[in-house]
């Protein structure tokens, strides 16, 4: 958990998205609080799922509700929350969409950065 993914957006396809990788296939995920819980311990690394408040939204992200990741399926989380339509939405991110890990901001260059 706590990768940044690069992936064919669910729902357009020709689209890529970014993500934090908070689900793998397999795992139960819950957001309660306004923390990340993947079976039942808190994702606590890296800092950022100690920093934000994940809102509970969306079907797959509602308050009390947890979620199995299908095998060969992730469940990601956009970093600015508040906006991101992400897997709480949309659900999962099959396999077959994932580009691969992102680690390089590069565009705009006042924000190129490695990312963590």
């Amino acid at each position: 958990a706590g990768d940044i993914m690069v992936f064919k957006s669910v729902e357009t396809p020709k689209k890529d998205f970014i993500k934090r990788l908070a689900g793998v296939g397999g795992e139960s995920v819950e957001i309660k609080e306004g923390k990340i819980w993947a079976n039942n311990r808190l994702l606590n690394t890296p800092q950022i799922f100690r920093d934000n408040f994940y809102y509970n939204r969306g079907d797959y992200g509602a308050e009390g509700k947890v979620v199995t990741v299908p095998p060969g399926h992730y469940f990601v989380l956009g970093d600015n929350n508040g906006s991101s339509l992400d897997s709480r939405f949309w659900g999962f991110v099959p396999g077959k969409n994932v580009i691969g890990k992102a680690f390089f901001i590069f565009w705009p260059p006042h924000r190129m950065r490695v990312l963590h």
